[in-house]
């Protein structure tokens, strides 16, 4: 009869395979965890909002070439749009709407929606936009409708350059552009701090 020996059992260790296997397993926990603690996620949101600004931004320029003037109502031409007020270019647009107008100039036919759903831009405190961007007809060199403001709420205040918590005049592009820049030092609160594209 052959003795049993706890000895053998007691001392075997992990295998290199083993060990190889939970370094991987941790790797991959790390890999998904680590992002969502630095704020990656939120920055690459805010990359995504200023690439969709850009496209919008060059839609609006070939409307411009084709029109003579920037979009100037949001109910198909009836009634115009005040200079400086807001409007949302949100999807699905409505016949005749901003919206509308630039889905032509756009790839997919429509305006892109925010990386983020549910996203509100606001401008001096009020909810302008829920799902959306905000475009704002502008004065440029005294004629109306020849500029325009884009905005949107960003995450991370880092990435903006306009603070909402001042109060710029909105109906000169010159007037927007003094504002940029100012006062984006801190994040009061996610609604606070937006990224502007002004021309």
């Amino acid at each position: 009869m052959q003795k049993y020996t706890v000895k053998n059992s007691i001392h075997r260790g992990f295998t290199l395979i083993e060990l190889m296997i939970v370094i991987v397993i941790l790797g991959v926990l790390m890999g998904t965890i680590l992002p969502r603690l630095t704020g990656a996620q939120s920055r690459a949101r805010d990359l995504g909002r200023t690439a969709d600004l850009q496209n919008i931004a060059q839609a609006l320029e070939v409307y411009y070439d084709d029109n003579g003037s920037y979009p100037t109502s949001n109910d198909g031409g009836t009634t115009p749009i005040g200079v400086g007020s807001e409007v949302c270019l949100t999807e699905p647009a409505a016949a005749g709407t901003v919206a509308d107008a630039l889905g032509e100039y756009l790839k997919g036919g429509e305006v892109p929606t925010p990386p983020q759903s549910g996203q509100s831009t606001s401008i001096n405190g009020s909810t302008a936009c829920v799902g959306g961007y905000v475009y704002v007809p502008l004065i440029n060199r005294g004629v109306d409708y020849n500029g325009y403001a884009l905005v949107s709420d960003v995450e991370t205040y880092q990435n903006a350059n306009w603070d909402n918590t001042t109060d710029p005049a909105t109906e000169t592009v010159a007037d927007f552009n003094a504002a940029l820049n100012e006062n984006v030092t801190s994040a009061v609160d996610d609604d606070d701090s937006l990224f502007l594209l002004i021309n």
